[in-house]
């Protein structure tokens, strides 16, 4: 169980923080504890109430320091998702972000970039979606990152092209 004032990346949400615990706000009648939580994308307008033992919306601690480290270190090697009919593209970046998977987040943002690329030669605009999936997942990464690593949102675009680039030479 998680506690209040800690940071749980929460589905789609990304990265929220636990306000306090307490009995249902909807009934009186409804005996289950809620986690109240403050989602850091949008800290002063939305408050989530989920249930302590909710089994339909993934949660997960802030990963650690090594794990981030692993994850930074695995980041060369993870494949882009595959997309197989177009028309799945929206539900299968809904699903990875959905995940609360850092892998998936990360091949998410890969598959973004690659796109973004193919538009360029193409001299084609990357469509919306794209856009908008990226700047989700990259906000619920980067303010994973940025807490547990202590550093400001800005500057984990260079952290991790730095700890890349540094794995990469040796």
């Amino acid at each position: 169980m998680f506690q209040p004032e800690e940071y749980i990346v929460y589905g789609a949400n990304g990265v929220c923080r636990i306000t306090e615990i307490c009995r249902s706000p909807f009934s009186a009648e409804d005996t289950r504890m809620f986690y109240v939580m403050t989602p850091m994308s949008d800290p002063t307008n939305s408050v989530i109430y989920t249930p302590v033992e909710n089994t339909a919306v993934p949660m997960r601690p802030l990963m650690s320091r090594d794990e981030i480290d692993a994850l930074v270190l695995r980041i060369p090697s993870l494949p882009i998702l595959e997309i197989v009919n177009e028309k799945q593209r929206k539900d299968v970046y809904k699903s990875a972000l959905a995940s609360v998977d850092p892998d998936l987040y990360v091949r998410l943002l890969k598959t973004v970039y690659q796109r973004r690329i193919l538009a360029k030669e193409k001299r084609k605009r990357l469509p919306e979606l794209d856009n908008d999936y990226e700047t989700i997942t990259r906000r619920s990464l980067y303010t994973e990152l940025s807490l547990v690593l202590g550093i400001d949102h800005g500057e984990v675009e260079a952290y991790l092209t730095e700890r890349i680039e540094n794995a990469s030479a040796v």
